[in-house]
């Protein structure tokens, strides 16, 4: 073993969520990955910033939820506004639900807020670094030493603008990032060390229904990860579900109370928001009705009761659009149902169990897994490809192109021998077609979506 493969690796993976993040490393004496825990002990942290409005402080994670500050200066959903445009339909329709204000500067949205006794615009990839430099620092405290790169994973279906910002934010965090991964492609990964022998020669679907983003991509293994189909949508996930089950607190509200419940109280709706959240969490894991309860006023108390069969009712049509896009790739990748062998189970929207029964339907339930923790699956994959750069070098240019498409972005080419010989090549399509402006408004196509890459085309 090589003086550097006895130590653990100072590489990271980051798996950069719309509602928790994660950072996973290589352990060098076992070369086994490991997600690692935060101060609060969780291996997860609340994609959350809190900036204090009349000092220098900035809260991260567990520290920003409970920080007690205003919902105006509690910041989340950045991966939801990172690379958008501020007249983005789905930014608009956002900025309705958000406590916290969103303005525009130069196109682009950015948080209004008072921090350290100054009005600030805020643009999202900062509020990101926030939250990659926290990732950096839980890294760097269990590694006791600096972080020298990092892998960080975007959803497949992020374009060119969205993955530029993602690595702004990761330069503003001060990390140097070997590479920018599809978050399905690094769970594969895992997946890959954790059970090559049950994945080799195996059509695999990675369906990852995470916070606030979900993809799909088939993908064939044979020694290595060939994408064949990717598809998905940028704004379906476990914050979506949140909303709608507060939709139908505010309606128990109404019909109980004869009055609207109110909306224009900030601090009310977050906890209301988060009680939701716990309520959907805890009847994902039990079938006795949950009570939502909150103190709507200081001598007004209201509970409603949550069945797992009223949230099915909620969230149901919403997981079955998920089915729609799953029908999507399958079609795109001139397949049937029962050309896939085995589907993996990523993002904590997995958990639930309405999700689970559903995809057992379409494929059976002998064909799901989820043996490695959703939550966890592509901070792991991303650690193992960030340690196979540092282990056996590799080019750290990081070219960005739409969608990745160079095809050394993915490729590890391990050593002969090594013990992470789990693939010895990463092959993509692209997940959006590229085109170009040739005049106002009209755009012409030059590659298709799904066209592997790296290609060539001639105009």
């Amino acid at each position: 073993m090589s003086a550097k493969s006895e130590k653990v690796t100072n590489t990271i993976g980051i798996d950069l969520g719309t509602t928790f993040s994660c950072v996973a490393i290589v352990n060098g004496v076992n070369n086994d990955p490991e997600p690692v825990a935060n101060n609060f002990g969780n291996k997860i942290t609340p994609s959350v910033v809190a900036y204090d409005p009349n000092s220098s402080s900035v809260l991260i994670g567990e520290a920003a939820v409970n920080s007690g500050l205003d919902p105006t200066n509690i910041i989340y959903d950045a991966k939801r506004m990172i690379g958008r445009q501020a007249n983005d339909t789905s930014v608009e329709k956002d900025k309705n639900l958000w406590p916290f204000r969103v303005e525009s500067k130069e196109g682009k949205p950015h948080v209004k807020l008072t921090h350290n006794g100054e009005e600030m615009l805020i643009p999202p990839e900062q509020i990101s670094s926030e939250v990659l430099k926290e990732m950096k620092t839980i890294a760097k405290r269990f590694l006791n030493t600096d972080v020298t790169g990092a892998v960080i994973t975007v959803p497949a279906y992020f374009d060119h603008r969205q993955r530029t910002e993602t690595m702004r934010a990761a330069e503003i965090a001060g990390l140097k990032v070997l590479r920018l991964i599809n978050e399905p492609t690094a769970a594969a990964i895992a997946y890959m060390n954790k059970d090559k022998n049950e994945l080799n020669g195996k059509t695999v679907m990675i369906f990852d229904l995470g916070g606030g983003t979900f993809d799909v991509s088939i993908v064939k293994i044979n020694d290595g990860i060939k994408v064949i189909a990717i598809a998905g949508h940028n704004h379906i996930g476990g914050q979506d579900f949140d909303e709608s089950i507060m939709e139908y607190f505010k309606q128990c509200y109404k019909e109980k109370r004869s009055r609207d419940f109110p909306t224009n109280r900030p601090r009310l709706l977050n906890r209301l928001r988060l009680n939701c959240r716990e309520a959907k969490h805890i009847l994902s894991n039990r079938e006795q009705p949950v009570p939502i309860a909150i103190e709507v006023n200081e001598d007004e108390d209201f509970t409603c009761e949550l069945t797992r069969a009223k949230l099915n009712e909620i969230i149901e049509p919403m997981l079955r659009g998920t089915l729609d896009i799953v029908d999507e790739a399958i079609q795109q990748a001139d397949m049937t149902t029962d050309s896939i062998d085995l589907v993996l189970l990523i993002g904590g929207s997995t958990r639930i169990p309405k999700m689970q029964e559903l995809l057992a339907e379409k494929f059976g339930k002998d064909k799901l897994r989820h043996r490695i923790n959703p939550d966890e699956a592509v901070a792991i994959g991303a650690s193992l490809l960030a340690h196979n750069l540092d282990e056996f070098g590799g080019d750290i240019e990081h070219n960005i192109n739409i969608q990745d498409r160079r095809r050394n972005e993915y490729n590890t080419n391990p050593c002969s021998g090594s013990s992470h010989n789990y693939t010895n090549d990463i092959s993509e399509v692209t997940a959006l077609s590229v085109g170009m402006e040739v005049r106002e408004g009209q755009m012409l196509k030059i590659i298709t979506r799904g066209t592997r890459y790296p290609c060539e085309v001639s105009l």
